[in-house]
């Protein structure tokens, strides 16, 4: 798991995008799919199925309008993303930024360290 923004990986934008190397294969692939922005301090759970990242994108997973980076959660297998700092107050924007993900072994749960006063307590990304 890295972050990288070299065209030589097949990847097509500017910034950074998250991708997996398969030690078995040797293949290298994208992680998630890219949004309007880079994506970056990537984790991947000890069983390899989801990822969790930092991005300033706007388009990942629905209205995020407040300019503060966010953590994303994705499941690898399906691409599903889903924005895993949403507040639980209006469940749009944070007041602050949200970093340093980190994810349980299996990727169902995830922690981050936060700035916003209204982030999502107790809940699953999404």
């Amino acid at each position: 798991m890295f972050s990288s923004r070299s065209s030589d990986l097949g990847s097509s934008g500017s910034g950074y995008r998250i991708w997996v190397r398969d030690l078995t294969d040797g293949s290298t692939r994208q992680a998630c799919r890219a949004g309007d922005a880079t994506a970056e301090s990537p984790v991947i759970s000890a069983d390899g199925s989801r990822v969790a990242f930092e991005s300033l994108a706007t388009n990942l997973a629905g209205s995020d309008v407040n300019q503060q980076a966010d953590v994303y959660w994705c499941d690898l297998a399906s691409g599903e993303v889903r924005r895993a700092s949403k507040p639980a107050t209006d469940g749009v924007n944070t007041s602050g930024t949200s970093l340093n993900p980190t994810l349980s072994a299996g990727g169902r749960y995830i922690a981050f360290t936060t700035d916003g006063l209204n982030g999502a307590k107790g809940r699953e990304p999404g």
